[in-house]
């Protein structure tokens, strides 16, 4: 695997600048994510729809992403006569099952399929035993007799052997950290969907093994925004950077460089994405309530302003609850709090940093 790499020197210095600026991310989400807002939770929703809807489309062109978030909502599975709607209900629940638990889940080939037999726990299409990564139930019929026999044989020795050395060598990557942990992402995401182990469910099986991998890596980033709808949105580009290793599959001149740098390119413009969205969500204040969007308002208009003077105003929300916002208010970096005990006034924060050059 690792003559793969083999890159030419102007591709390397491309990953390397790409892979500097994706950890500046990462370090400055480690924090965000330690101290989740309401505005980030709100995200967090937001990129379960699309990275479902996203991952789903790809392969079986299931539904947009409304039609997903309203399927999300029902909860009564014997209710979704649709083959496509108990898809996504598998899907969603193998997606939550990786996000909640990835620390304690090893990335093996029992785990894969557990999380296969997941994706389509709820299908009508087949039995699942016939969907098995490394074996398939065969039943066969003597001529001149009415007994079956029924025996497992192996789906493809080559899928065995190349799933087999594709583990081996991602464990020994993994436990060795001889290559950056977005190299051997890539790589494996690369690997899996060249081998192509089970008869459906490849593609989005492949993004929830990444997102598996990002996670256990520290991209904690991925919670907020999923690469799937830029994985959607490029895939001319997805099958050439593919192809293009592909086609030298099995000898020496398969290398993934632009594989590589596509996959890279995705993380970036999803981290881009989620920039505009944290900063879009700050600015209208998406993630307030109401009360909290009025209080907000009062001061900006009327600062620097005392807790009584906001209470005055609004003087049917109680003394309490009008703390309980500033001190949101505050831990979300809305206001600055300047001042001691009688003393104190609020100000909005882009006020408190202008007033810093007067």
């Amino acid at each position: 695997m690792d003559y793969k790499f083999n890159f030419h020197v102007e591709t390397f210095h491309k990953v390397i600048r790409k892979i500097s600026q994706i950890d500046y991310y990462k370090g400055k989400w480690e924090p965000i994510y330690k101290k989740e807002s309401r505005y980030q939770r709100k995200l967090r929703q937001e990129a379960m729809i699309s990275r479902v809807g996203a991952s789903l489309r790809l392969e079986h062109g299931a539904y947009s992403d409304n039609e997903i978030a309203a399927l999300l909502g029902r909860t009564n599975i014997a209710d979704l006569p649709e083959e496509e709607d108990r898809l996504v209900m598998g899907y969603k629940e193998a997606v939550e099952l990786v996000f909640r638990y990835y620390e304690e889940m090893a990335l093996d080939q029992q785990q894969i399929s557990a999380l296969h037999s997941m994706m389509y726990k709820y299908s009508r299409a087949k039995p699942l035993e016939a969907e098995g990564m490394v074996s398939k139930k065969i039943v066969v019929t003597y001529e001149g007799s009415d007994q079956e026999m029924g025996f497992t044989a192996p789906r493809s020795f080559q899928v065995v052997r190349e799933m087999a050395e594709l583990m081996q060598w991602f464990q020994h990557a993994w436990e060795d950290q001889y290559l950056h942990p977005l190299l051997l992402t890539a790589a494996f995401a690369y690997e899996w969907l060249s081998i192509d182990p089970f008869e459906k469910g490849n593609l989005p099986l492949g993004n929830l093994l990444t997102n598996l991998c990002l996670l256990q890596s520290g991209y904690s980033f991925i919670h907020y925004v999923a690469f799937e709808p830029m994985m959607e949105n490029r895939m001319l580009e997805f099958r050439q950077a593919l192809g293009a290793a592909q086609q030298y599959r099995g000898t020496d001149r398969e290398v993934i460089d632009e594989w590589v740098l596509y996959f890279l390119q995705t993380l970036e413009l999803s981290l881009k994405q989620l920039e505009h969205l944290q900063a879009t969500g700050k600015d209208k204040g998406s993630y307030l309530n109401d009360r909290q969007k009025q209080i907000l308002e009062y001061i900006r208009l009327h600062q620097p302003i005392k807790i009584g003077d906001i209470h005055h105003y609004f003087g049917s929300i109680s003394r309490n609850t009008i703390k309980k916002d500033l001190q949101y208010f505050l831990a979300e970096e809305l206001l600055e709090k300047i001042g001691h005990r009688k003393g104190t006034v609020y100000v909005t924060r882009d006020e408190a940093e202008s007033s810093l050059f007067i």
